[in-house]
C-alpha cells in the first residue's frame, strides 16, 4: 500500500513521517487538474476515523480543526487533511499518484467493508513490521 501526506507537523507522535516541507512545491502555477485531485482525495472512502481532531499547526492566529480519518482509493492511502494542506500549503502530489488519480476517470473507486477491512489488515502488518513508524 502506497501512502502519502501523512506529516511530522500534524502527527508529531510519529517523528519517521517526513515534514511538510519536503512535500511543497515550488512552482507558481496550479495544477490544471486541481478541482480533478480534490474531488477525489475528499470522495474516496474512509479506511479509519480518528477520535479528535488535528488543528493545523502553522495557524497562530486562530485554532483550525481538521479531520483525522484515513482515506483510501486502494491503492494509496492519505490523511483526510491531505486537500486542505494541498490548497492551503502548496502540497505537491508524487506523479505516480497523480497518474493512477487521472488512470481511474478521476473517480476514487466504491470499496466494499471487506475491501476496506483487508486493506486496514495490510496497513498495519505494514506498520508492525517497520519499528520507524511507532
Amino acid at each position: 500500500m502506497k501512502e502519502f501526506g501523512f506529516f511530522f507537523e500534524l502527527h508529531p507522535d510519529v517523528p519517521s513521517y517526513p515534514s511538510i516541507v519536503s512535500a511543497q512545491s515550488t512552482r507558481s502555477e496550479r495544477l490544471s487538474n486541481m478541482p480533478h485531485v480534490l474531488g477525489y482525495l475528499e470522495n474516496a472512502p474512509v479506511l479509519c476515523v480518528l477520535l479528535g481532531p488535528i488543528v493545523d499547526p502553522f495557524i497562530k492566529d486562530e485554532v483550525v480543526y481538521l479531520r483525522g480519518d484515513t482515506r483510501t482509493d486502494g491503492q494509496w492511502t492519505w490523511p483526510d487533511e491531505l486537500p486542505y494542506l494541498i490548497k492551503n500549503y502548496h502540497v505537491e502530489l508524487p506523479e505516480e499518484f497523480l497518474n493512477y488519480m487521472e488512470s481511474k476517470g478521476w473517480k476514487a473507486p466504491i470499496l466494499s467493508d471487506e475491501e476496506l477491512i483487508d486493506i486496514a489488515e495490510e496497513l498495519q502488518r505494514e506498520h508492525s513490521e517497520d519499528p520507524d513508524e511507532t
